[in-house]
């Protein structure tokens, strides 16, 4: 009998291990379906005239009134990568020292 005509069937588990190969497009797909729930109740709660919309309201007239530039931003950025990458070391005073300065034992 020729077998030519047969072929054989994708296996299902190889297919879900194809899928699942890339983890990042959850934590995209999660991150995305939160920010649309957050979105949607921060404009649920600013359509209504309550107090919690008028604080949410008044924090955002507060936080856009000022304008940040790129440069400062930079500035921030290479601050906290210097700190974070070589820390300043601060020495501690020894006991001599602390008798020598002040004359008492």
């Amino acid at each position: 009998m020729d077998n030519n005509f047969y072929e054989k069937r994708p296996d299902k588990k190889r297919k879900k291990e194809q899928r699942n190969q890339n983890p990042i497009m959850k934590v995209v797909l999660v991150q995305f379906v939160l920010s649309l729930i957050v979105s949607g109740i921060l404009f649920a709660v600013c359509r209504t005239e309550s107090n919690l919309s008028q604080n949410i309201k008044a924090f955002y007239k507060e936080i856009s009134k000022t304008d940040i530039a790129v440069s400062e931003i930079f500035g921030e950025f290479k601050s906290v990568v210097k700190q974070t990458f070589a820390p300043t070391l601060v020495e501690e005073t020894t006991t001599e020292e602390i008798i020598k300065e002040t004359g008492e034992v």
